[in-house]
């Protein structure tokens, strides 16, 4: 699944890093999973951080306030914000959006060496002057490059082995989701993901910090 397009071509020329490219001598894909925490992420990360699985999750700040020790439990996990409430950022006034930027500060975890200050807008909605003004709340704006569907019932990890040539590309950033209805069919995606990177000399990384 690709972006809108409107929202795309806006984003392509008017915000720098929309995928890194990657080093000559690395080939990368950077994984992410939105919309955590819920009650079965601690489990989560604890298997992923077993299983070598590193991401970063980027996560609504009003689903944080509710559980503020899951950064204790992130292990070698990184978190970033995904809004505060979740809610499409083009539909919001810059007075709304400013809102939601004061309240993921007042939550006071951007100095924590487990955070980093990738934000990633809900839905990826996107609206013109949000990346001057995430910068100037410490934030760096951040999409994906390739989105399965996982969210939807009828999603199947095997998917990701049929359409590996359209993922499978150097600095490409890839994006799952944390829904506790569809716990095991994650683990299973994120298995079968970092076993195509493995037999294509593929390093499975969380996004590189801007800190």
């Amino acid at each position: 699944m690709v972006m809108n397009w409107l929202t795309l071509l806006l984003y392509r020329f008017h915000t720098p890093g929309f995928y890194f490219k990657g080093q000559s001598n690395r080939k990368v894909i950077y994984l992410t999973i939105d919309d955590g925490p819920n009650d079965n992420t601690p489990n989560l990360l604890h298997w992923m951080n077993e299983n070598q699985i590193q991401a970063t999750h980027f996560w609504p700040g009003e689903k944080i306030k509710q559980r503020p020790t899951v950064f204790s439990q992130l292990g070698s996990q990184f978190a970033a914000f995904h809004g505060y409430t979740h809610r499409k950022y083009s539909r919001l006034s810059d007075f709304e959006i400013q809102e939601e930027l004061t309240q993921l500060d007042s939550l006071q975890v951007m100095h924590l060496p487990e955070f980093q200050s990738w934000f990633r807008p809900p839905y990826g909605a996107w609206k013109p002057g949000l990346n001057k003004r995430l910068t100037q709340n410490g934030f760096h704006l951040i999409f994906w490059n390739f989105m399965f569907k996982d969210w939807l019932p009828d999603f199947s990890p095997d998917e990701i082995s049929r359409r590996k040539k359209e993922w499978l590309k150097n600095g490409v950033i890839l994006v799952f989701h944390d829904k506790p209805e569809y716990k095991d069919r994650l683990k299973e995606s994120l298995l079968r993901v970092k076993l195509i990177c493995t037999e294509h000399n593929f390093e499975l990384s969380c996004l590189p910090s801007l800190k």
